[in-house]
């Protein structure tokens, strides 16, 4: 019988004071300690060491009894057979019954954990104050470990972060992070198993090794700009004092860990399982809040195999407000429909380089789903505050481009893309992506807007060598804010479509783009390049009345970097082969007409009759029949063309000796008018420019 271990241990509190100073000491002592290096003794001393000891040693009959019975272990292969018999018969019991011996379980909990860091009042002084409290909550953990699978099984009740240097208008200590709900705030659970498991295909495992179930409750986030400032500076004043050190005990782990390293190409299945019930973030100082951000139900599932990557994700909301309680735009961010979800999202990529892909009945590669339409009120003084806050978190330091780091690791993603480009790999695409609304005011009080509507984009497959994009319903309007919410129309446009073909299955690999767009037509007054000239004048130069604190940024050294600076351990590129078939790329484009209107009146946006004066047209502007065409390969030889078939301008004043209008620039009477206006080309062969 398998021996079963079980083992239970609890902790009833974990209580620690320390201060930057006493930090800073522990990790100088620890990078003080000098490690023992391995060396490698030459296979040469030890043979003659091995020598050395026979000479000496003289063996007895015992001795050479030994070493007979370790080149012919018969009781002990006698013993080990025995021991195999007795655990198949184990685990032909198990897989009859369907249930699993535990070998080994343990139970661990950890009741209360209480950091409490302290900040030095001087420069490394033990004079300290009280900075910021960590509390951790009923740590639980339980593993159990089977004949084929082993579970971990972990939760954490509750975690809060108190700043102890600010308070609250109820003065209450400043709570950073926060969580209400009665359940737990984290949980995960894991299932790992073999392929030698009999059940491996049946459920649970589904052929899955491992499958870990994630799960993070709601959760508050109290951004307060005064706290996060003093936060980042305790930080770099801590990394400042740590950075030569650290920098350099790397240099020597790495340069000493690099020779020894060996990359471990093979990977395991798994399937990650996440749910986010929500994160709110609300943003603010001692006198006021700002912002309140809110993110609503994140699910999914990502999952790996040899043959097939799979992921899904959900996202029901996202909304943002402005937490100023006399502000008239309350809703920065916004879903248009209320009873969808914001994103579904749906990716299938399978490996076509594995064999076993063959036996599937599956094998189509695909991208599916949906982005519902966002309302956005764009303020720039919203963005620039967010904007400060991340940079908040940045540190200067200067970091290895991304050509210069080695890497020899083969990736699953590139090796799918290098397999689509070089074979006819089946792959459909059905997504909707409604592109947001944007409203962006004059400032933060007025009424009157201008109006941008993204509309919609389409994408769809409408077989395994052809794919459509269609973008439609685009518009861009001059509005004000009322009980009728009039607006002024300055840009409309058609739909256009792109058809992509793809070609791999010839000697001559291509891909052909042709977009097709019929019209474009602007309608403005000095009057609107005015207004939105005001826009920019106000609103983009418009700050948060709150001042954000100004964070002294660290500045990290690149000793480190010192390592890669040799041009032997830069990676060799790939180079190509003579053999490799050169991927042709065309693209047609084609538009029948833009057209400009200007006028000379200016539109009162309070009147009831909101509309422009037809008789007030001022200049009409029109370019018909844009083409261009455009043809590359992968040997850098490509060439262009492209051309315009008319442009007209018309002075559309009634003035003008009773005529309806007077045409401006056209072609000359003695060309041809059939014969195209503009005509501009662009080649490249090898070495030869035109």
């Amino acid at each position: 019988m398998v021996k079963i271990w079980k083992a239970n241990g609890e902790i009833h509190s974990i209580e620690s004071n320390i201060s930057d100073t006493r930090l800073i000491g522990c990790f100088n002592l620890i990078e003080s300690i000098p490690f023992p290096q391995s060396t490698r003794k030459s296979d040469q001393d030890q043979y003659e060491k091995s020598l050395s000891k026979n000479k000496k040693h003289q063996t007895t009959t015992k001795e050479h009894y030994d070493q007979i019975e370790s080149m012919t272990p018969i009781q002990k292969i006698l013993l080990e057979q025995e021991q195999e018999q007795e655990q198949d018969q184990q685990k032909q019991i198990e897989i009859q019954s369907g249930e699993q011996t535990t070998q080994l379980s343990i139970d661990f909990q950890i009741r209360k954990i209480e950091l409490l860091f302290k900040r030095a009042l001087l420069d490394l002084s033990d004079y300290t104050e009280d900075f910021l409290r960590i509390y951790f909550q009923s740590i639980f953990v339980s593993t159990k470990i089977k004949t084929f699978d082993i579970e971990f099984n972990a939760y954490l009740e509750d975690l809060k972060i108190i700043d102890e240097q600010f308070e609250t208008n109820e003065k209450k200590k400043l709570n950073i992070l926060s969580f209400s709900n009665k359940s737990k705030l984290f949980e995960i659970n894991c299932l790992l198993t073999s392929t030698a498991n009999p059940l491996f295909s049946s459920s649970p495992y589904n052929s899955i090794e491992n499958n870990i179930d994630l799960k993070l409750n709601k959760i508050l986030l109290n951004i307060h700009l005064d706290a996060l400032s003093s936060i980042i500076g305790f930080k770099n004043n801590i990394f400042k004092k740590l950075n030569n050190k650290s920098n350099s005990s790397q240099v020597k782990q790495t340069s000493s860990s690099s020779s020894t390293t060996k990359s471990n190409s093979s990977s395991s299945s798994f399937k990650i399982d996440f749910r986010l019930e929500g994160i709110s973030l609300l943003i603010g100082n001692s006198s006021s809040q700002i912002l309140y951000i809110e993110l609503e139900d994140f699910n999914g599932y990502l999952s790996k195999t040899n043959t097939h990557i799979l992921s899904h994700l959900v996202l029901n909301d996202l909304r943002i407000y402005d937490a100023f309680n006399k502000s008239i735009y309350p809703f920065i961010i916004s879903k248009q429909n209320k009873s969808n979800k914001l994103l579904s999202f749906d990716l299938s990529l399978f490996n076509y380089s594995n064999n076993l892909i063959k036996s599937s009945k599956i094998k189509c590669s695909f991208l599916k789903g949906q982005l519902e339409k966002l309302n956005i009120i764009f303020l720039y003084k919203h963005l620039d505050l967010i904007l400060s806050i991340i940079n908040s978190f940045q540190t200067k330091q200067n970091t290895l481009k991304q050509e210069d780091v080695p890497s020899n690791e083969s990736s699953f993603l590139p090796s799918i893309l290098e397999k689509y480009e070089q074979h006819s790999i089946e792959f459909h695409i059905d997504f909707i992506l409604n592109a947001p609304q944007i409203l962006i005011p004059v400032n933060s009080y007025s009424n009157q807007a201008i109006l941008i509507d993204l509309g919609k984009l389409l994408m769809h497959s409408e077989s395994n060598q052809q794919y459509r994009v269609t973008y439609e319903n685009l518009s861009i309007n001059r509005i004000i804010l009322n009980n009728e919410n009039k607006s002024l129309n300055l840009l409309e446009c058609s739909p256009f479509q792109t058809l992509i073909n793809r070609d791999f299955n010839s000697d001559n690999k291509e891909i052909y783009i042709k977009i097709f767009w019929d019209r474009i037509e602007f309608n403005l007054s000095k009057y609107d390049y005015a207004f939105i000239n005001k826009i920019f004048q106000e609103n983009f130069q418009e700050k948060i009345f709150h001042k954000i604190p100004q964070i002294q940024i660290t500045e990290q050294q690149d000793q480190d970097n010192e390592q890669y600076d040799s041009p032997s351990k830069l990676p060799m590129k790939k180079q190509s082969t003579s053999n490799e078939i050169p991927l042709n790329i065309r693209l047609d484009f084609q538009m029948k007409q833009i057209d400009l209107t200007l006028y000379l009146d200016e539109i009162d946006l309070n009147n009831s009759q909101l509309s422009r004066n037809e008789n007030n047209k001022f200049i009409y502007l029109t370019i018909q029949l844009i083409e261009a065409q455009f043809k590359q390969s992968t040997n850098i030889n490509y060439q262009g063309k492209i051309q315009i078939q008319h442009l007209f301008v018309d002075d559309l004043r009634q003035n003008n000796q009773n005529k309806n209008f007077a045409r401006l620039i056209n072609k000359g009477f003695n060309v041809d008018q059939n014969a195209p206006l503009l005509i501009a080309t662009l080649q490249n062969k090898s070495s030869n420019r035109t």
